[in-house]
């Protein structure tokens, strides 16, 4: 097991590594290096509090983001069971909420950051459509990273066995209030190189102290170009052929 948050970037990735989205994570940041630990101190928190580690999330894989904010590259959150919306139902309160419609990856092996493609490939289990939401705050790097890079809650649509293929053929259809929202073939776009997006993931869990393991989901960023700002009375509708479809609604959280 590595350190947490080693003075210099993980370890590159083989082959796949030219894909923009998935350069490292760039510990080399001291806002980047300093938000982590915070991040990591915080889910030591959750956990210590009985929260149940699920995975991890990809944070800033759209390079507007990242210039916004200075960044070289992306980074890597984490997911418990706290933060798991089951009943379709998600409770927000005052501040600014948009929502990202993704892919979750479940893993049956686990993935280091310096694996091949066929063995990451071949460690995926599953796929699942997903709708994570987000809750912004202030433009500081720090500061969001230790939020879990503005994480609110997610929720996942059916589970379907992974193929390579499946990412080949899938087929987006997000609704924001029965309004379609634009959202690139996967193929063509974030979801272009699976494996470097996981080797991608390993590398951030690593800087964070842990590993990418068995049973781990990861849900794999934000497939839409533009941010979906969102309010409580607010549904959100996927539809990811073939995965299958999934529906939120937020609510205004009970005071």
């Amino acid at each position: 097991m590595t350190s947490p948050l080693p003075g210099s970037s993980a370890a590159g990735a083989s082959d796949g590594a030219a894909c923009p989205y998935w350069t490292p994570v760039d510990v080399d940041d001291d806002r980047m290096r300093a938000g982590l630990r915070r991040m990591a101190a915080r889910r030591r928190g959750d956990l210590d509090a009985g929260a149940v580690h699920v995975g991890w999330k990809v944070g800033w894989n759209e390079a507007g983001i990242r210039r916004l904010l200075g960044l070289r590259s992306g980074a890597v959150g984490y997911l418990t069971d706290l933060t798991l919306v089951t009943d379709g139902t998600v409770p927000v309160a005052a501040g600014t909420y948009a929502a990202e419609v993704e892919v979750a990856f479940t893993l049956r092996a686990a993935v280091g950051p310096a694996d091949a493609d066929g063995p990451v490939l071949a460690a995926i289990g599953q796929v699942q459509p997903a709708i994570e939401i987000v809750e912004f705050g202030e433009l500081d790097v720090v500061d969001a990273l230790e939020r879990d890079i503005w994480h609110h809650a997610f929720a996942l649509g059916p589970a379907t066995p992974w193929h390579p293929a499946l990412v080949d053929d899938l087929a987006v259809r997000f609704r924001h209030n029965g309004a379609a929202v634009d959202v690139p073939p996967p193929r063509d776009d974030k979801l272009a190189d699976v494996a470097a997006m996981l080797r991608f993931v390993a590398g951030g869990a690593e800087a964070l102290g842990q590993e990418l393991r068995a049973g781990d989901l990861v849900l794999a960023g934000s497939l839409a170009r533009r941010v979906r700002w969102v309010s409580p009375g607010d549904r959100l509708d996927v539809d990811m052929a073939p995965l299958g479809a999934l529906s939120v609604t937020l609510q205004e959280a009970l005071a």
